[in-house]
């Protein structure tokens, strides 16, 4: 096994035995593989129950993620940013337009 291939290994683990104990969300931020797997379609499931008849079910979109760059860190506060001409705003973040 290579490097990726155990590193896939290992992160799938990880999702798998901390699914409810919401890691995932900071996991994939962590390794900024954020933009892979955070831009994908939601799907939701419409189950139809009727006497007597087995249960229909039924998968939709939901709706779409969109996951930017500026997502991987959260903006300074632009008072904070103000007080300081050495504190810099995060990447993606600046309001002067760059």
């Amino acid at each position: 096994m290579n490097k990726d291939e155990m590193r896939a290994v290992i992160r799938n683990e990880r999702r798998i035995e901390l699914a409810f104990e919401e890691q995932w969300f900071w996991d994939v931020r962590r390794w900024l593989i954020a933009g892979n797997t955070e831009n994908a379609q939601m799907h939701g499931m419409k189950v139809t129950r009727r006497e007597n008849v087995p249960p229909v079910f039924e998968t939709f979109d939901v709706r779409k993620r969109n996951f930017r760059n500026a997502m991987y860190l959260f903006p300074i506060p632009q008072t904070e940013v103000a007080k300081s001409t050495q504190l810099l705003q995060n990447p993606y973040w600046s309001t002067s337009g760059q």
